[in-house]
């Protein structure tokens, strides 16, 4: 395929998907925009994570971590600041321990990277419910509400700018990793929510699903997984980890290098037929 015609191409579909994406809110029900929310949440994170994990083969662990800080600095300063303000600075302290985990934990490799980042969650999380049971005097807390569409905006937003990061990125051999929006969503936190340890590794398996070797990769893994959990959380509630076990077994035995493998295969054998 021609490299010079392939890049256009890739460019504005790309645009017709933001304009898709923008002008959402317009035709479709609420319900949907909700659900649609999570997906652009899910491929923050996945994009996210697949930002510094998959160029220095580190397998981090932390991802509630950080964004369990996003949550709680919501749930902190969403009723003393405005909240585009209170976005930047639950991003801003994220990357502040993103970096102070980077500096103490940087020099571990393999297993041991990956236990400490998930210890760390574990640790953050013991933190704040010591901190708000021996000092605040309250578990949990309630956060301040915002419109379903006005979160849909912030969280598409945030997941543009993350994509465009990561893009740039992979030229550039640097990281970064921000959350915070989504703790609006809720009406109430507490530990327990805010530092899922499923969180940890959702991420990863979405990456997994879509493949990390390009961009769109963890954009596809966590767009469809996310539609995939919500349907089968709603129709098989009972069944719902079951099926979605048996979804990542298929996916690592038969998909090893995600959907971008299988997209790529797919392109190859078109192409030889062709020629």
């Amino acid at each position: 395929m021609d490299t010079k015609k392939a890049f256009p191409k890739k460019w504005l579909l790309s645009l017709l998907l933001i304009l898709i994406l923008a002008t959402l809110p317009f035709y479709t029900n609420p319900y949907k925009i909700v659900s649609i929310t999570s997906i652009l949440m899910y491929v923050c994170l996945t994009v996210s994570w697949v930002m510094f994990c998959a160029p220095t083969r580190y397998m981090s662990l932390a991802t509630a971590t950080f964004f369990g800080v996003g949550m709680y600095t919501s749930g902190i300063l969403g009723e003393i600041l405005p909240f585009p303000l209170v976005v930047v600075c639950g991003g801003f302290i994220s990357f502040l321990i993103g970096l102070l985990t980077g500096i103490i934990c940087l020099r571990l490799r393999g297993f041991y990277f990956a236990i400490f980042t998930f210890g760390l969650n574990e640790l953050v999380r013991n933190s704040v419910v010591w901190w708000e049971a021996n000092v605040s005097g309250t578990v949990g807390r309630w956060v301040i509400i915002l419109e379903s569409m006005t979160i849909y905006y912030y969280m598409l937003v945030i997941v543009l700018l993350t994509v465009l990061v990561a893009y740039f990125l992979r030229r550039s051999r640097f990281g970064l990793i921000l959350y915070t929006v989504m703790a609006t969503k809720w009406a109430y936190i507490d530990p327990r929510i805010a530092f899922n340890p499923v969180l940890n590794f959702t991420p990863v398996l979405m990456a997994l699903f879509g493949g990390v070797g390009e961009i769109y990769g963890p954009v596809l893994g966590a767009s469809l997984l996310t539609a995939i959990s919500e349907v089968l959380l709603s129709r098989f509630p009972y069944y719902y980890m079951l099926l979605y076990g048996i979804i990542f077994i298929v996916v690592i035995s038969f998909l090893p290098d995600g959907l971008v493998g299988l997209t790529r295969k797919w392109r190859k054998e078109t192409t030889d037929a062709i020629g």
